[in-house]
């Protein structure tokens, strides 16, 4: 099992919080320590928060599972052939295609791919974005 790493993003309880400290655990493979906030601004430690909490975590925090079919606003449906969590950004990074086998392309935020899908057009749009410009 590989480690997540140290002061890398993960979601916890409700919150996007850096890793402080990881550990080698014999039952749970790696643990490790958050510190997240409670509604008060309180910080509340976590010590020895199992690697499998983790992961469930990131797949609870994504928005689109893997090969399922999303309708753009703009540009119709698209497939999402992978996922990823990115622990510098904090959040799940998605690669999409017109059909399961169709061009990929370049990896784009949960946050963009849920304006895509909303149909939020922005200016400054990347050129790896799906679909043409209307």
């Amino acid at each position: 099992m590989t480690p997540f790493p140290v002061h890398g993003l993960v979601p916890y309880e409700g919150q996007v919080v850096p890793i402080l400290n990881g550990r080698s655990d014999p039952v749970h493979g790696w643990t490790y320590t958050l510190h997240t906030r409670a509604p008060d601004r309180e910080l509340l430690i976590h010590y020895y928060v199992p690697h499998a909490d983790l992961l469930k975590a990131i797949a609870m925090y994504a928005r689109f599972e893997k090969d399922a079919e999303v309708n753009l606003a703009q540009s119709g449906p698209v497939v999402m052939v992978q996922r990823t969590w990115n622990f510098r950004q904090g959040t799940v990074l998605y690669r999409a295609a017109r059909s399961k086998h169709g061009t990929i392309t370049g990896w784009i935020t949960q946050e963009r791919m849920v304006e895509l899908v909303h149909g939020n057009e922005r200016t400054d749009r990347p050129t790896w974005a799906i679909g043409p410009r209307k």
